[in-house]
C-alpha cells in the first residue's frame, strides 16, 4: 500500500533527518521518501497509519492526508478579530500588554518628574529614551510570555527563529537606548548581554542550535543597536528613533504571528500561560533594572545627557 502525508513543518535538512531516523524504526514501512512538502510511504498491514501520524505530531510536525494551506495574512487578521476562542491566548497577551504599558508609562513619568526636581533638566534629557525603553521592555516581555504560554515540541528551524528573533530584537532595542544615553561601550555591553541571555534562553527550546542562534543574534543586535544610535545622535536622532523603535516592535508582532502559525495551529498544544501578576512583576522588574542602568551608568562626554 502507498500513501502521501503532507506536512508544512518540514523546513530543512535537519527536519528530514529527524523524520528519517524515526521512519526507519517503524515496523511495516517498506519504503519512504521525505521532501519539504510531503512524505511518500510504502507500507504493509503491520503499520497503523493513525499511530504513525500521532508520533510524527509528537515530534513537532503537523501532518495530514490532505494538503495543508496556510491562511493569508488578511484572512488570519479577520479570523483573529472574530474568533476570540481560537486566539484566546493572543487576546490575553494584548490585554496584559496594554495594562502593563499604561502602568509602566505612568511610573516612568513619576520617576522622571521626581528626578527632574533633584537634577534639573532630567526630564528633557531622559524622558524620550525612557519612553522607548518602556515600549521595548513591554513588547519583548509579551513576546516571551506568548512563547512560554504554549508547551509543545519545537522543530529545529522554528526554535532557531525564536532564539534569533528574541535575541536580535532585545539587543537592537536595549542597545540603541543605552547607546544614545550612555555611549557605545555601555550600549553594546548591556545590549549584547541582555540579548544573548534571553536569546539563548528562548532558543534552548530546540537545543544547542537554538542556543547558538540566540547568542549570536544577541551579540550582533546589541552592538548594532548601540552603533546605530551613536552614529545618529547628532543627525536627526529624534526623528529617527520613533521609526526605528516602531519597526523593531513590528518585528515582535510578526514573531507572535509566526509563533501561532508554527507552534499552535493544527497541533494538540498544552496551554499554560503565566498569570498577569507574574507578567507584570517580571516586566516592571526588567524595566526598573534597565532604567537604573540608563540613569546611573557612566555617560560618554559627547552625548550631552
Amino acid at each position: 500500500m502507498k500513501t502521501r502525508l503532507y506536512s508544512p513543518d518540514i523546513e530543512c535538512d535537519s527536519c528530514v533527518k529527524v523524520l528519517n531516523r524515526m521512519l526507519k524504526k517503524e515496523r511495516g514501512i517498506t519504503d519512504f521518501k521525505i521532501t519539504t512538502e510531503y512524505i511518500d510511504l510504502s507500507y504493509d498491514k503491520k503499520l497503523k497509519l493513525k499511530l504513525l501520524m500521532k508520533r510524527i505530531k509528537e515530534k513537532g510536525y503537523r501532518v495530514s492526508s490532505r494538503p495543508m494551506d496556510r491562511p493569508q495574512i488578511r484572512e488570519r487578521i479577520g479570523e483573529f478579530l472574530t474568533d476570540r476562542k481560537k486566539y484566546m491566548i493572543e487576546w490575553r497577551m494584548l490585554k496584559y500588554m496594554t495594562v502593563t504599558l499604561i502602568f509602566a508609562l505612568v511610573l516612568q513619568g513619576a520617576f522622571a518628574y521626581m528626578m527632574d526636581g533633584l537634577r534639573p533638566g532630567f526630564m528633557a534629557a531622559y524622558w524620550p529614551w525612557l519612553t522607548y525603553l518602556t515600549f521595548s521592555t513591554v513588547f519583548i516581555s509579551a513576546a516571551v510570555w506568548h512563547f512560554l504560554a504554549y508547551r509543545t515540541t519545537v522543530t529545529c528551524m522554528t526554535g532557531m527563529m525564536i532564539g534569533m528573533t528574541i535575541g536580535m530584537q532585545t539587543g537592537m532595542l536595549v542597545g540603541a537606548v543605552l547607546g544614545v544615553t550612555n555611549g557605545f561601550f555601555w550600549g553594546a555591553m548591556v545590549g549584547m548581554l541582555s540579548g544573548s541571555i534571553i536569546g539563548a534562553w528562548t532558543g534552548n527550546c530546540c537545543g544547542i542550535m537554538g542556543i547558538m542562534e540566540g547568542l549570536m543574534s544577541g551579540i550582533m543586535g546589541g552592538t548594532m543597536g548601540a552603533m546605530i544610535t551613536v552614529m545618529m545622535v547628532f543627525d536627526h536622532i529624534h526623528w529617527f528613533m520613533p521609526v526605528y523603535v516602531f519597526l523593531n516592535l513590528l518585528i515582535l508582532v510578526g514573531f507572535s504571528y509566526m509563533l501561532f502559525e508554527e507552534l499552535v495551529e493544527g497541533k494538540d498544544v498544552a496551554v499554560k500561560p503565566a498569570s498577569f501578576p507574574a507578567f507584570l512583576a517580571a516586566c516592571l522588574g526588567a524595566l526598573a533594572l534597565l532604567t537604573a542602568l540608563v540613569v546611573f551608568l557612566p555617560k560618554s562626554t559627547f552625548l550631552g545627557v
